[in-house]
């Protein structure tokens, strides 16, 4: 399936845990969306992604990707830290 959008932009960016982000905006006719990965180079090589949707504004669509993103990726990291206290 093939989806119209009006434009489509992408950015790379290093978190705060040193990892690269891509991020990919792009407008559709009536909502925004927003895609955020993590590739690793090394072992284990996992990709996380997450995905963002708002119909009026493209920055809320950007930080619920950004969001999800950092829940895919850093949750163990986490749920690990909690455990031990």
């Amino acid at each position: 399936m093939l989806t119209q959008y009006q434009f489509s932009q992408v950015a790379r960016i290093n978190n705060e845990y040193g990892d690269e982000v891509e991020i990919e905006l792009m407008k559709h006719p009536d909502y925004y969306r927003v895609v955020a990965t993590i590739c690793e180079d090394s072992t284990p090589f996992k990709d996380y992604i997450g995905i963002g949707l708002d119909n009026y504004n493209q920055a809320l669509a950007l930080r619920q990707a950004i969001h999800k993103l950092h829940w895919a990726a850093y949750r163990s990291c986490h749920c690990s830290l909690l455990d031990s206290s």
